[in-house]
C-alpha cells in the first residue's frame, strides 16, 4: 500500500508537467515583464529532457550584448527590458530553446556554439511559441529585425548564422 501511494506521489506531479499545464517556474527576483513573458512560454515536450527542472533563474547583465544562458540561469542586458512583450517572449523562448538543447553543456565541453545550435535553438523557440498562437511565433523575426536595426550589422560571424537569414528561415517555419 505504501509502495502505491509513493509511486502515485512521484507520478502525479510528472502527469500534471507533462500535459503542459505548467509553466517554466522563475526562481530569484526578476522584472515583472520578464517574468510574465516566461510564464506565457509552455512547458512541455522536450523541456522535460533540460536540467532546469526547478526553475530558470534570470540575472541582468551589462556583459552580454543581448542574453545569454548557462546551464539554468538566463543572462539579459538590461535594454531588452523596454522592448515589445511579444519580442521579449520570443527571444526568452530562443534562449529556452538553448537550454532544451543543453547547449551550456555542450559550450563547456566544445567551448564554443555553432550556427547549427543558434538554428536548432530558433527552431525550438518557433515551437514553443507556436504553443501559445500563431501569432506569437510572428514575433520571433521581428526579434533579429530589431537586433540587426540594434547592432548596425548583420550579426553574422562563426558561431551565429546572420540576422537576414534568420529572419527568413524563422518566417518560413
Amino acid at each position: 500500500m505504501r509502495r502505491h501511494l509513493l509511486l502515485a506521489l512521484l507520478i502525479f506531479p510528472v502527469g500534471v508537467w507533462l500535459t503542459g499545464c505548467a509553466t517554466i517556474p522563475v526562481v530569484g527576483s526578476v522584472d515583472s515583464r520578464v517574468e510574465r513573458a516566461l510564464k506565457e512560454i509552455p512547458r512541455r515536450g522536450a523541456w522535460e529532457r533540460a536540467q532546469c527542472w526547478s526553475g530558470v533563474r534570470v540575472v541582468m547583465d551589462y556583459n552580454v550584448s543581448t542574453a545569454a544562458i548557462t546551464v539554468c540561469e538566463i543572462h539579459l542586458y538590461p535594454r531588452v527590458l523596454a522592448w515589445p512583450h511579444d519580442e521579449l517572449r520570443a527571444m526568452l523562448a530562443h534562449e529556452i530553446g538553448h537550454m532544451m538543447n543543453n547547449d551550456a553543456g555542450f559550450l563547456r565541453r566544445v567551448g564554443t556554439y555553432s550556427i547549427t545550435k543558434e538554428r536548432q535553438a530558433d527552431a525550438r523557440a518557433v515551437v514553443l511559441l507556436a504553443r501559445i498562437n500563431l501569432e506569437a511565433c510572428l514575433a520571433l523575426p521581428r526579434v533579429f529585425e530589431r537586433l540587426e536595426r540594434e547592432s548596425g550589422n548583420n550579426g553574422a560571424s562563426s558561431t551565429h548564422p546572420s540576422y537576414p537569414d534568420r529572419y527568413t528561415a524563422t518566417a518560413q517555419w
